[in-house]
């Protein structure tokens, strides 16, 4: 994966992805090498040590989800999970229709539902 690729699919700008690569690098949780066909471009791979606090950091999301789930219930859960998933939809249509870059967006006029 390279920069570019990790900044849209998290949807942030690339000077943020920039800074987020550097802090995993330099705490050795990936490598970014040097693209031998474009080398203005890194490739990023996860380390091992990075595969393990993935790892640790998903069991926690696990048990998170799992709590709350216990405690607010599933089909709650599950219609909460629906009205997010809606408004992101909303969301995504507005920032098109508005032409604003992601992550850089300030204010939305949302269309009424």
């Amino acid at each position: 994966m390279t920069p570019t690729q990790l900044s849209r699919e998290l949807g942030r700008s690339p000077a943020a992805t920039s800074e987020l690569v550097k802090r995993l690098v330099n705490d050795e949780q990936i490598t970014a090498d040097v693209d031998p066909t474009d080398r203005r471009s890194f490739h990023l791979a996860i380390t091992p040590a990075g595969r393990a606090r993935w790892n640790e950091v998903r069991r926690f999301l696990v048990a998170a989800e799992d709590a709350v789930e216990r405690d607010y219930g599933k089909r709650r859960l599950n219609e909460l999970a629906s009205d997010v998933e809606e408004l992101a939809r909303m969301l995504d249509v507005t920032v098109d229709r508005q032409h604003l870059p992601v992550g850089q967006v300030t204010h939305l006029v949302l269309p009424d539902p």
